[in-house]
């Protein structure tokens, strides 16, 4: 018996500047669990996502979130905000609304 191979492709157009002001990625009803060591770390959840790799940065909508304890699956902090900014290489969150 032969198994059909599936493969798929991307067209991504002419390569755009740096910094042309458009996101790379669009994501809507995102939730993002970070695990460490087979516990969860924090869990977020965002309306939209939009990431933007040429300032390494990750912009939120309607974004809410969960700290976990060390080692624990109990919730030591929560929070949400309406808009949060994600900078991707230290992990700050600045939240506002």
């Amino acid at each position: 018996m032969t198994l059909p191979l599936w493969g798929c492709s991307f067209d991504y157009g002419e390569t755009a500047a740096a910094d042309d002001g458009q996101p790379d990625i669009v994501m809507n009803n995102v939730e993002y669990v970070r695990v460490r060591d087979g516990y969860p770390v924090v869990r977020f959840t965002a309306e939209s996502a939009e990431r933007y790799e040429s300032r390494q940065a990750m912009d939120l909508q309607n974004f809410s979130f969960e700290q976990f304890e060390t080692h624990k699956e109990n919730v030591n902090a929560m929070g949400s905000a309406g808009i949060a900014n994600v900078e991707l290489e230290s992990g700050n969150i600045h939240m506002t609304g």
